[in-house]
């Protein structure tokens, strides 16, 4: 087996900037809100030409879209390597992981992303919003449900999977809302071990 090929010098640099700009990208959004900061507040952070970060992303929204969804997209990557054979787990590891990752952004930066999540179009994907993104994740694990006989093919996947998005996004706006102390961890646990089954229970196969 060959060894993987080491990167230029040019490479390196072109890693380390791009890296940069994703990084300052994230900060001063979480310090200012995503419609107060600028691809000029960008660059000049970065300390690179506007022109220069035109090469990396085709503005500010390409840039918070790779931010969010990019870690995002890494929750069922994480479920899948868990090696999870239970529709019932996938889809509670797929959910507390996911609120993990809500309740590590900065709240000005889960602000935004609420409003932005049903607005900007996810690039591979370009008919699908972030929220329809997160259904068909859902989808996917009751799909795998019903291969598995662990789910009746009666059950409105489409539905179903909506109305677990929909608690979802509720308790991470409710967050960004609330003047309380919402611990949304915890609520997500609590939701896991006490709602979500109800959601899947009445199509479950008995073995």
């Amino acid at each position: 087996m060959s060894s993987p090929k080491k990167l230029t010098n040019r490479q390196q640099q072109a890693n380390a900037t791009r890296q940069k700009i994703i990084d300052v990208s994230q900060e001063l959004i979480g310090e200012k809100g995503y419609l107060n900061v600028t691809v000029d507040d960008i660059a000049s952070a970065c300390g690179i030409a506007k022109g220069t970060l035109y090469n990396y992303f085709a503005g500010k929204e390409d840039i918070f879209i790779f931010i969010e969804r990019g870690h995002f997209r890494e929750v069922r990557k994480t479920v899948d390597k868990m090696e999870l054979t239970s529709v019932f787990d996938k889809l509670k590891y797929f959910v507390l992981t996911w609120f993990e990752c809500v309740a590590g952004d900065n709240l000005n930066v889960s602000k935004d992303w609420h409003k932005l999540a049903v607005e900007l179009k996810v690039p591979a994907k370009e008919k699908q919003t972030h929220l329809d993104e997160d259904i068909d994740n859902v989808s996917h694990y009751i799909l795998e449900g019903i291969k598995n006989n662990e789910l009746s093919p009666s059950i409105p996947i489409t539905a179903v999977a909506t109305d677990i998005v929909f608690s979802m996004y509720g308790a991470s706006f409710y967050r960004c809302s609330s003047y309380t102390d919402f611990d949304l961890i915890k609520w997500g646990k609590d939701f896991v071990d006490y709602v979500l089954n109800s959601h899947l229970s009445l199509y479950a196969l008995k073995k």
